[in-house]
């Protein structure tokens, strides 16, 4: 699927319907706040019409991931500023699976992270549903971070296989499970590990050479028509590698810039 056949590129951002709680003081899971915003910022610099879509048509934001020091910059403005177009595709105007028709449509479809998509995701007929539809019409298959999850059931509609098998993906590492202490409530609540749902579904497992001593620097991998990133730092990248696929490298690197604070 080449951009060049469509004057607007569309992209769907998928993300997390669960809001379970999850983190200490009883903070509920949800989508990992710059796990949108940064694929969101990255196809908009890039022309692409975007849409964000929730198995349920609902979704809240992980509150593990908007203290201070999670936010960069620019998704600490947008976070703040209620009256950004993004609120809306996330509020009033996220879809469900039902509201959408043809998902051929579409150029892509991102799987945003956060723990939450580890819960509803492997689960999420509908959006494994729109998955398969876009990928078996030439689109290209994106997930960051937990977003992998939805491997578990994300079928080749031309095939009937899962798509991830025989392909080389990545996704937040047992490291970073552990660094953040979030191994006893995945057992509580009967979730894989990215490692484990690639595993299982066939697909090559691939992480980062230094994810022992850093298992929150960018890694990415691409196979074929699909993309997959580590963690909430590798977001943008995956996002700009879709482009890439989709119609080439970039002469430009516009995807947003990482602030120091």
């Amino acid at each position: 699927m080449s951009l060049s056949s469509s004057p607007s590129p569309r992209v769907l951002l998928a993300v997390s319907s669960s809001s379970s709680s999850f983190w200490p003081l009883g903070l509920h899971t949800g989508y990992f706040f710059t796990e949108v915003v940064h694929p969101y910022l990255t196809f908009k610099n890039h022309g692409f019409e975007i849409e964000c879509v929730s198995e349920t048509g609902s979704a809240s934001i992980d509150q593990s991931s908007i203290p201070y020091a999670e936010l960069d910059a620019e998704s600490r403005k947008i976070y703040h500023d209620k009256n950004h177009p993004l609120w809306s595709l996330l509020g009033p105007e996220l879809k469900s699976p039902s509201s959408i028709r043809d998902p051929s449509v579409y150029n892509a479809i991102y799987f945003c992270g956060g723990h939450g998509a580890a819960i509803d995701f492997p689960k999420a007929e509908g959006l494994q549903k729109i998955g398969s539809e876009i990928y078996s019409a030439g689109g290209v298959i994106a997930a960051v971070c937990h977003g992998p999850a939805i491997f578990a059931g994300l079928k080749d509609k031309n095939s009937g296989e899962l798509i991830i098998r025989g392909k080389k993906a990545t996704g937040f590492s047992e490291r970073g499970e552990k660094m953040m202490m979030a191994e006893g409530k995945m057992k509580e609540f009967g979730m894989a590990t990215m490692r484990e749902v690639i595993s299982s579904a066939g697909g090559i497992w691939q992480e980062p050479t230094d994810v022992a001593t850093n298992p929150m620097s960018p890694f990415v991998v691409v196979d074929g028509r699909i993309v997959t990133g580590v963690n909430p730092m590798s977001a943008a990248d995956v996002a700009q590698k879709t482009v890439e696929l989709l119609n080439g490298p970039s002469t430009e690197d516009r995807r947003p810039k990482k602030s120091v604070f």
